[in-house]
């Protein structure tokens, strides 16, 4: 039972720090690095692991005490590249949108420019929406775009 139990802990240990990791790469420019979310992983899986039940686990966390130094700092970041715009065809509009949120419920803004084929700038829109996640504002974004475009 003890065994099953410390799977289950580990499992959910390493999809957070996945999951954080996926969030300072996002939002932070972090280039990854996956030897360190395997240690923090675990480093997590044995904290949770310790906060649980002290007096049942010997402590793993003097295993942690010497990081490499090479993994706590942050690379440098990778410059995009971009992808460039193009002009609509003929007699057409095109509506380039963008939303954001800072983390997960975290502050979010919606943006967005409709141009036509010549490149001229017909509708600008920016506004906060409050505290969402990135999924509700890429809907927002677009579903304010239709409703801009239709009226």
């Amino acid at each position: 039972m003890k065994d099953r139990r410390l799977w289950k802990m580990a499992y959910f240990a390493t999809v957070w720090t996945i999951w954080k990791c996926k969030i300072e790469v996002v939002f932070e420019g972090w280039e990854g690095d996956s030897e360190k979310c395997c240690d923090s992983a675990r480093l997590r899986a044995a904290t949770w692991r310790n906060a649980k039940r002290p007096k049942e686990f010997s402590s793993v966390l003097n295993t942690y005490k010497q990081i490499p130094t090479s993994n706590q700092t942050k690379k440098k970041v990778k410059e995009r590249t971009g992808v460039e715009w193009e002009l609509p065809q003929q007699d057409q509009m095109k509506f380039n949108v963008n939303g954001t949120a800072r983390r997960c419920l975290g502050l979010a803004r919606i943006d967005g420019i409709l141009r036509n084929h010549k490149g001229e700038v017909k509708v600008i829109f920016s506004k906060s929406i409050g505290s969402a996640d990135s999924n509700l504002v890429e809907i927002l974004v677009i579903g304010e775009a239709f409703i801009i475009f239709t009226s």
